[in-house]
Protein backbone atom coordinates (compact mmCIF):
# COMPACT_ATOMS: atom_id res chain seq x y z
CA UNK A 1 0.00 0.00 0.00
CA UNK A 2 1.08 3.45 -1.03
CA UNK A 3 2.02 4.64 3.17
CA UNK A 4 1.73 8.56 1.70
CA UNK A 5 -1.87 7.90 0.22
CA UNK A 6 -2.79 5.63 2.72
CA UNK A 7 -1.48 8.53 5.21
CA UNK A 8 -3.29 11.21 3.17
CA UNK A 9 -6.58 9.72 2.85
CA UNK A 10 -6.49 8.66 6.89
CA UNK A 11 -5.74 12.40 7.37
CA UNK A 12 -8.56 13.85 5.22
CA UNK A 13 -10.67 11.33 7.08
CA UNK A 14 -10.13 12.13 10.51
CA UNK A 15 -10.00 15.83 9.20
CA UNK A 16 -13.62 15.40 7.51
CA UNK A 17 -14.50 13.39 10.80
CA UNK A 18 -13.64 16.76 13.47
CA UNK A 19 -15.57 19.08 10.81
CA UNK A 20 -18.78 16.86 10.69
CA UNK A 21 -18.66 16.91 14.47
CA UNK A 22 -18.33 20.31 14.92
CA UNK A 23 -21.11 21.21 12.60
CA UNK A 24 -23.75 18.48 13.70
CA UNK A 25 -22.97 19.91 17.33
CA UNK A 26 -23.35 23.41 15.95
CA UNK A 27 -26.41 22.28 14.12
CA UNK A 28 -27.83 20.41 17.35
CA UNK A 29 -26.97 23.74 19.77
CA UNK A 30 -28.83 26.04 17.33
CA UNK A 31 -32.10 23.64 17.08
CA UNK A 32 -32.38 23.67 20.95
CA UNK A 33 -31.64 27.38 20.94
CA UNK A 34 -34.47 27.75 18.77
CA UNK A 35 -36.63 25.59 20.21
CA UNK A 36 -36.31 26.94 23.53
CA UNK A 37 -37.25 30.52 21.89
CA UNK A 38 -39.92 28.98 20.56
CA UNK A 39 -41.47 26.56 22.97
CA UNK A 40 -43.61 29.69 24.85
CA UNK A 41 -44.48 31.08 21.52
CA UNK A 42 -47.98 30.40 19.62
CA UNK A 43 -47.03 28.76 16.56
CA UNK A 44 -46.38 30.97 13.15
CA UNK A 45 -45.89 30.37 9.47
CA UNK A 46 -42.24 30.19 8.74
CA UNK A 47 -41.03 32.55 6.28
CA UNK A 48 -37.59 30.43 5.97
CA UNK A 49 -38.05 28.02 2.94
CA UNK A 50 -35.75 25.59 4.59
CA UNK A 51 -37.73 25.07 7.93
CA UNK A 52 -40.12 22.31 9.06
CA UNK A 53 -41.67 21.79 12.70
CA UNK A 54 -42.05 18.15 14.49
CA UNK A 55 -44.49 17.70 16.89
CA UNK A 56 -43.89 14.97 19.28
CA UNK A 57 -45.47 15.05 23.32
CA UNK A 58 -46.94 18.26 23.22
CA UNK A 59 -43.18 19.70 22.10
CA UNK A 60 -42.82 21.58 18.63
CA UNK A 61 -38.80 20.62 17.32
CA UNK A 62 -37.75 23.05 14.81
CA UNK A 63 -34.94 22.63 12.12
CA UNK A 64 -33.62 23.14 9.05
CA UNK A 65 -33.36 21.51 5.98
CA UNK A 66 -30.31 22.96 4.51
CA UNK A 67 -28.25 22.58 7.53
CA UNK A 68 -29.35 18.65 7.68
CA UNK A 69 -28.19 18.32 3.63
CA UNK A 70 -24.68 19.66 4.61
CA UNK A 71 -24.42 17.16 7.16
CA UNK A 72 -25.59 14.61 5.00
CA UNK A 73 -23.32 15.26 2.41
CA UNK A 74 -20.46 15.64 4.70
CA UNK A 75 -21.40 11.94 6.52
CA UNK A 76 -21.14 10.60 2.60
CA UNK A 77 -18.26 12.29 1.74
CA UNK A 78 -16.66 10.56 4.94
CA UNK A 79 -18.39 7.39 4.60
CA UNK A 80 -16.94 6.93 0.65
CA UNK A 81 -13.49 7.74 2.50
CA UNK A 82 -13.90 5.23 4.78
CA UNK A 83 -14.97 2.80 1.73
CA UNK A 84 -11.33 3.43 0.15
CA UNK A 85 -9.57 3.37 3.24
CA UNK A 86 -10.66 0.09 3.98
CA UNK A 87 -10.32 -1.54 0.97
CA UNK A 88 -6.78 -0.39 0.56
CA UNK A 89 -6.63 -1.46 3.84
CA UNK A 90 -7.54 -5.17 2.45
CA UNK A 91 -6.11 -5.05 -0.53
CA UNK A 92 -2.48 -5.01 1.21
CA UNK A 93 -3.33 -7.14 3.51
CA UNK A 94 -3.72 -9.71 0.86
CA UNK A 95 -0.73 -8.26 -1.19
CA UNK A 96 0.93 -9.44 2.59
CA UNK A 97 -0.43 -12.63 2.37
CA UNK A 98 0.87 -13.84 -0.83
CA UNK A 99 4.18 -11.65 -0.46
CA UNK A 100 4.53 -14.19 3.00
CA UNK A 101 3.68 -17.49 0.22
CA UNK A 102 0.59 -18.36 2.50
CA UNK A 103 -1.32 -17.27 -1.10
CA UNK A 104 -0.19 -18.27 -4.60
CA UNK A 105 -1.51 -14.87 -6.07
CA UNK A 106 -4.73 -12.61 -4.74
CA UNK A 107 -7.19 -14.65 -6.17
CA UNK A 108 -6.52 -17.56 -4.28
CA UNK A 109 -7.95 -15.24 -1.30
CA UNK A 110 -11.51 -16.94 -0.20
CA UNK A 111 -11.74 -15.60 3.13
CA UNK A 112 -9.94 -14.55 6.66
CA UNK A 113 -9.77 -13.07 9.57
CA UNK A 114 -7.57 -10.97 11.91
CA UNK A 115 -8.57 -10.75 15.26
CA UNK A 116 -6.27 -10.06 18.42
CA UNK A 117 -5.75 -14.13 18.55
CA UNK A 118 -5.47 -15.48 15.64
CA UNK A 119 -5.27 -15.13 11.73
CA UNK A 120 -6.93 -17.31 9.63
CA UNK A 121 -6.68 -17.81 5.63
CA UNK A 122 -9.07 -19.73 3.78
CA UNK A 123 -9.78 -22.06 6.68
CA UNK A 124 -5.79 -22.74 8.20
CA UNK A 125 -4.93 -21.06 10.99
CA UNK A 126 -1.40 -19.30 10.16
CA UNK A 127 1.50 -19.42 12.45
CA UNK A 128 1.80 -17.30 15.63
CA UNK A 129 4.81 -15.46 14.65
CA UNK A 130 2.68 -14.41 11.52
CA UNK A 131 -0.42 -13.47 13.42
CA UNK A 132 1.76 -11.25 15.70
CA UNK A 133 3.04 -9.41 12.60
CA UNK A 134 0.17 -9.18 10.80
CA UNK A 135 -1.99 -7.74 14.17
CA UNK A 136 1.08 -5.16 14.46
CA UNK A 137 0.75 -3.37 11.32
CA UNK A 138 -3.33 -4.29 10.68
CA UNK A 139 -4.63 -4.02 14.23
CA UNK A 140 -5.51 -0.41 14.72
CA UNK A 141 -7.18 -1.21 18.39
CA UNK A 142 -8.26 -3.30 21.44
CA UNK A 143 -11.56 -5.33 19.69
CA UNK A 144 -10.81 -4.59 16.62
CA UNK A 145 -11.08 -7.28 13.75
CA UNK A 146 -10.66 -7.75 10.13
CA UNK A 147 -12.85 -9.85 8.28
CA UNK A 148 -12.58 -10.72 4.33
CA UNK A 149 -15.25 -13.61 2.39
CA UNK A 150 -17.80 -15.79 4.02
CA UNK A 151 -16.39 -18.93 5.73
CA UNK A 152 -17.58 -22.37 5.05
CA UNK A 153 -20.90 -23.14 7.65
CA UNK A 154 -19.70 -25.57 10.72
CA UNK A 155 -21.51 -28.18 11.74
CA UNK A 156 -22.95 -29.40 8.73
CA UNK A 157 -25.65 -26.96 8.50
CA UNK A 158 -27.47 -26.17 5.44
CA UNK A 159 -26.82 -23.77 3.08
CA UNK A 160 -29.84 -20.74 2.99
CA UNK A 161 -32.37 -21.11 0.62
CA UNK A 162 -31.18 -25.17 -0.22
CA UNK A 163 -33.66 -27.77 -1.32
CA UNK A 164 -33.36 -30.59 1.28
Amino acid sequence: MNKKMNGGLLTAVLALSALFATAQQSSDNNDQQRNDQRKDQPRKQSTHSGAYSVHTNGKTWVGYDDQQATIDRMQAELDAMQRRLDKEMMRSLINDLVAEKVLADESQCVWLALTADKLIVNGKTQSKALHRKFKKKYIRKAGFGIFYGNPPKQGGEPEPNSEE
